[in-house]
């Protein structure tokens, strides 16, 4: 048996035993979430530091740390939900990407387009909840999204259509 198929199955076991501690009672939803993080996070450092560990390890801690401190607080921000997203992909940014040395420069710096994308939303979520821009800009920001996506996709298939034909 490979070592792929050891790690898959005991991964697969961990997984259980904490689903089950948690649905005899033993383990709230919250440590599950945060043993399964760390869980991910472990192999990734112990398993050739493959980003498919990473990635769903800062993603679920990340979804532990909002559910623990909206659970605690007195109701926190859905903002903060995406703020917590971006950091986690700023961190396999930081701890994985950036230090690729055989990569091209596009799969160095991917994990920032997802980040800074989730903490604008959580920008622009945190800015209507706290009313900074008031009732009026808001009616157009229905118009200015699609038709920025609309510029944006535009763009990139005209420079798609010039490459080809290059």
């Amino acid at each position: 048996m490979s070592n792929r198929n050891i790690f898959a199955g005991g991964l697969l076991v961990g997984i259980g035993v904490l689903l089950l501690l948690s649905n005899l009672g033993f383990l709230s939803g919250l440590w599950f979430l945060y043993a399964l993080s760390l869980g991910f996070l472990a192999a990734y450092f112990m398993y050739q530091k493959h980003i498919g560990f990473i990635i769903p390890g800062t993603l679920v801690g990340a979804l532990a740390l909002f559910a623990t401190i909206n659970e605690r607080g007195d109701g926190v921000s859905g903002a903060f939900f995406f703020f917590f997203f971006a950091a986690a992909f700023f961190a396999v940014y930081l701890i994985h990407t950036m230090h690729l040395k055989t990569a091209d420069r596009g799969e160095r710096i991917w994990p920032l387009f997802p980040g800074l994308a989730m903490g604008a939303v959580g920008i622009l979520i945190f800015s209507v909840e706290q009313d900074f821009f008031g009732a009026a800009p808001l009616q157009y920001l229905n118009m200015i999204i699609p038709i920025i996506l609309i510029a944006v996709g535009a763009n990139m298939l005209v420079k798609n259509k010039n490459r080809t034909e290059e």
